[in-house]
């Protein structure tokens, strides 16, 4: 894969060759689908988290303003309408959503759709900055549920499964800036958030969380810094991030 800039990228990851984290990954299967719905400025970006899902999850990737792959979505969309649920956030405004269909918390998708979440839902997530995500989430069907998790990712999640820092952040905070409302975290982290509450496995959810951190501390190794989660990642010859020395006295 090849940028603008001329770099040959990892096709799978999106990382430069020698800081490719995709054989490293955990490979895992779960009963529901996901769908990322990228925008295009995330396409090919090393920090992107949405590419991981694809990678080591099965996930599908559609790209905003691409006919072929929106008209894959759509297919998705129809093919089972009623285990359909977008994940998305009410406004944090607090503004009434003019939404056709209602917004769902994740805590009650077990008792009010138990047929859907048996068999297995289809979770759409869009992969974008927040200001570009608003604009894509008016793009898709109006009647699909939306469905978010009470009060954010941070502790709210099911007991025992407090894998992401509560202090607030997400696991990809070290190395991408998040803009938007308090509380914001990557589209892997809200994929596993929902994940849970649908009764995915804690296995599944902790390797997924796990080949995020690894991503993370590819990218610091790309950029020679050392790693944040203790992953080693080896660059060209082998070489591995090392501190960068103390400071000298001040001249």
């Amino acid at each position: 894969m090849e940028t603008t800039r001329g770099l040959m990228l990892c096709p799978t990851c999106w990382l430069l060759p020698a800081y490719c984290c995709c054989k490293m990954w955990h490979r895992v299967e779960t009963r529901h689908r996901v769908c990322i719905y990228m925008h295009h400025n995330e396409w090919g970006r090393g920090i992107n988290s949405g590419i991981a899902l694809k990678t080591s999850g099965g996930a599908g990737v559609y790209l905003s303003g691409n006919k072929d792959m929106e008209a894959e979505l759509k297919q998705a969309f129809d093919e089972n309408e009623e285990s359909v649920f977008i994940l998305w956030p009410p406004d944090p405004e607090g503004k009434s959503s003019t939404r056709k269909a209602p917004f769902v918390s994740a805590n009650d998708l077990p008792e009010l759709y138990p047929d859907a979440v048996q068999k297995g839902i289809t979770i759409v997530a869009i992969d974008a900055t927040w200001k570009n995500a608003r604009s894509m989430v008016k793009r898709l069907p109006d009647h699909l549920k939306r469905v978010y998790i009470k009060g954010g990712i941070d502790g709210h999640l099911p007991d025992g499964t407090a894998s992401i820092p509560e202090t607030s952040g997400s696991l990809l905070r070290p190395v991408r800036k998040y803009k938007g409302f308090e509380g914001r975290v990557s589209t892997l982290e809200a994929v596993v958030g929902l994940l849970r509450f649908v009764g995915e496995s804690e296995d599944v959810c902790e390797k997924l969380l796990d080949n995020l951190k690894m991503k993370v501390d590819a990218v610091q190794a790309q950029k020679n810094q050392p790693p944040i989660y203790g992953h080693q990642i080896a660059g060209p010859a082998g070489r591995v991030a090392s501190p960068p020395p103390p400071p000298g006295p001040e001249a």
